[in-house]
């Protein structure tokens, strides 16, 4: 599934940019909105730190032009951290 989902990307990558920029940050923001929910406690910061940062690394890797696996890696990785974090927080 991986693979397959890879070569998809890799072969639509320009189009897909703006579509997972967006899909990626809505994502992230929804995170922070329910880490943002809580009081601020040490956990909540670092949780909010980490769902800024790995968006962020994912816009940075496409602005950096960074190889497309890195950039599908890195996509993987902030949904992934991100809807953890929702979990965590709802």
């Amino acid at each position: 599934m991986y693979q397959k989902s890879f070569t998809y990307f890799r072969s639509h990558y320009l189009q897909l940019i703006p579509i997972t920029i967006i899909l990626q940050t809505c994502i992230a923001s929804i995170a922070v909105l329910y880490l943002l929910m809580h009081p601020p406690t040490v956990t909540i910061m670092v949780q909010l730190a980490i769902s800024v940062y790995v968006a962020s690394f994912y816009n940075g890797a496409i602005i950096a032009q960074l190889p497309v696996k890195t950039v599908y890696n890195l996509l993987i990785a902030s949904i992934i951290i991100n809807l953890v974090l929702i979990v965590l927080n709802v």
